[in-house]
């Protein structure tokens, strides 16, 4: 499996700093999996809440979205979700509200990510918070039938490293833990804002634009 020519140019890798790449660091929802941000109205919207199409904008501006990645604990979010919709919501219906943002993982995927498995270092850096990250498993097994983070060498998130992407912290914090050197590693993400705060802490970075592409197939190609 080696880099495709839209890989190496969207990341600006030459020949020569794509034979030293030995991390392939991936973000998770956009990249990895589907995210449906409008299923979290219209969750709330089966409880009663009458605004919903506007909530997860509302809430991404105010920043709650940002708290919750950087650890916000779920019972605060959970009152602040009742604060907001004025409804006297029970927690595991905000719980619900909340994880329906979470699409399929792309079955696509699994091939490649276990070839790639056998050639580089592979990792998840995402961010995301105490609600969704516990059950990540869980619900990807019972949609997979796998565990979708079976053979990747480290999975990394937001709330744990107390910063999130954009941020270069986090891809500091990030490099340092998984005992990697961010010149000899790829970062993959949907955001062009986290893929240029991912290159400002030293790492290759390319940027998966979903309206072009929406799995991992056009990155990668078989050797030979």
């Amino acid at each position: 499996m080696i880099l495709s020519p839209t890989l190496l140019e969207g990341s600006g890798l030459s020949a020569g700093e794509a034979s030293k790449i030995k991390n392939i660091v991936f973000d998770f929802g956009g990249v990895l999996i589907e995210l449906l941000p409008e299923k979290v109205g219209e969750t709330l919207e089966k409880f009663g809440y009458r605004e919903s199409k506007t909530i997860f904008a509302r809430l991404d501006k105010e920043g709650i979205f940002d708290l919750m990645d950087i650890g916000m604990k779920p019972e605060v979010f959970r009152d602040t979700i009742r604060e907001v919709t004025g409804l006297p919501l029970k927690d595991h219906q905000v719980d619900e509200a909340f994880m329906a943002i979470l699409g399929q993982f792309r079955p696509s995927n699994f091939p490649i990510l276990r070839t790639l498995q056998k050639q580089y270092k592979t990792f998840v850096l995402s961010n995301t918070n105490l609600i969704h990250s516990p059950r990540f498993i869980d619900f990807y097994l019972e949609q997979t039938g796998s565990n979708i983070f079976l053979g990747f060498d480290g999975v990394f998130y937001s709330h744990d490293l107390e910063s999130r992407k954009p941020d270069r912290i986090i891809f500091e914090r990030f490099a340092e833990s998984a005992g990697i050197h961010p010149a000899e590693s790829l970062f993959i993400d949907d955001l062009p804002w986290n893929v240029e705060g991912a290159r400002n802490a030293g790492f290759h970075a390319f940027w998966m634009n979903l309206e072009v592409c929406k799995d991992l197939r056009p990155l990668f190609m078989t050797a030979g």
